[in-house]
């Protein structure tokens, strides 16, 4: 969702963090932002782990935690450039971290390798993810690698044990607030209303591209800034599907009949109606079923059913199906 919780929100959480951390440094760094091709970049998604804590989702980014200091909360970002702003919109730059996102200090990322060293200085070790961007990792080693002089000469500790950052971060997150459950039950809510919208669409020669743009749509406009996940519109059965399904339904002694509401339509009529064959024959189905049917070869569909010999009632119309289902157990007398 893209309407962050309210700033004391993120305080309290990096208060929890801080002490969690104890006499241990943490850096958290954001994700490139992927370029498509030339100067076309790929929609950005910020670090779970980052924005959990700072509620930033700009690129370019590095969260500094010092815990028993005087700037436990240090922020590294994009510095304010008008021109490039026009086409990436609004950075918040030093003084909205600072401001908008609560950092103790800020200061721009360039300033990330020259600004470490002092900052890292008096801690032994370090929650830092090596191995993810081979730039940063050169900048990290290289300033912990240039305290380790003035260390020997002056005493004092540096970073030389590391931590999985997400270790401390994953347990936190572990626990849900308030204002975090109404926003997974906001985004759950979302989420139905885009697959009902895209069951509402799907028939015969609508593209799966088509789907996808719809239920990436619906989530935009109802405040979400992207998918949770990268949306897959499919569709996929087979027989041994099939049949598991039939034994849970059936497995309820209360069950007297089934009724199956089908759309093919990346999956086939025919296909459907040869795997719900099979699958009652390898069961041994004894309760009356009724197939609705609907979209791509949708009358091979039915007379596949029809031609079955087996007590399987296939129709077109849900209203039809629905009297079918309702007959048929009542003519079994159950």
């Amino acid at each position: 969702m893209s309407t962050h919780p309210d700033a004391a929100v993120f305080a309290a959480r990096r208060a929890r963090y801080l002490e969690r951390l104890g006499d241990d440094a943490a850096l958290l760094v954001a994700p490139h932002h992927a370029h498509r091709n030339a100067d076309a970049e790929y929609r950005y998604r910020q670090s779970s782990d980052l924005v959990y804590l700072t509620g930033w989702e700009d690129p370019e980014a590095v969260a500094l935690f010092r815990p028993k200091s005087e700037t436990p909360y240090v922020l590294f970002v994009q510095p304010k450039d008008p021109e490039r702003e026009v086409w990436t919109g609004i950075r918040p730059g030093v003084v909205g971290a600072k401001e908008l996102h609560g950092a103790d200090a800020a200061f721009p990322i360039h300033e990330l390798a020259s600004r470490l060293p002092t900052l890292l200085f008096g801690y032994g070790t370090l929650h830092y993810r090596p191995g993810d961007d081979a730039g940063m990792d050169r900048t990290v080693f290289g300033a912990i690698r240039g305290m380790a002089k003035p260390a020997a000469r002056n005493g004092g500790e540096i970073p030389w044990r590391y931590a999985e950052p997400s270790r401390l971060v994953g347990e936190l997150r572990l626990r849900k607030g308030p204002e975090e459950l109404e926003r997974l039950r906001m985004a759950a809510r979302i989420s139905a209303e885009a697959h009902v919208l895209a069951m509402g669409e799907g028939r015969p020669g609508v593209g799966e591209y088509e789907l996808d743009a719809l239920i990436d749509g619906h989530f935009r406009k109802r405040g979400g800034n992207a998918p949770g996940y990268t949306t897959i519109v499919g569709g996929g059965a087979n027989a041994q599907q099939v049949a598991a399904a039939f034994r849970i339904i059936t497995a309820d002694p209360n069950v007297k009949g089934i009724l199956v509401n089908i759309f093919g339509g990346i999956m086939k009529c025919d296909t459907i109606a040869n795997g719900v064959i099979a699958a009652v024959k390898e069961v041994g189905l004894q309760v009356p079923l009724v197939v609705r049917l609907a979209g791509t070869n949708v009358e091979l569909g039915r007379k596949i059913l029809a031609e079955s010999g087996l007590d399987v009632v296939g129709v077109g119309d849900l209203d039809e199906a629905a009297e079918a289902i309702v007959s048929a157990v009542k003519a079994r007398g159950t």
